[in-house]
């Protein structure tokens, strides 16, 4: 299967970061492999 892949954009304080983290979390429960960067206190974080 091909990756999936998805740009959130948007302007600052939209809860861009909040809906990403949790979208993840709901593909991770349906067993999909989520990861990514997302912005946390001025430092990218990464997440698999």
């Amino acid at each position: 299967m091909k990756p999936l892949i998805y740009i959130i954009t948007g302007n600052q304080g939209k809860r861009k970061t909040t809906f990403v983290k949790e979208l993840a979390a709901l593909f991770k429960k349906d067993g999909f492999k989520c990861s990514g960067f997302y912005p946390d206190d001025s430092v990218l974080s990464y997440v698999s």
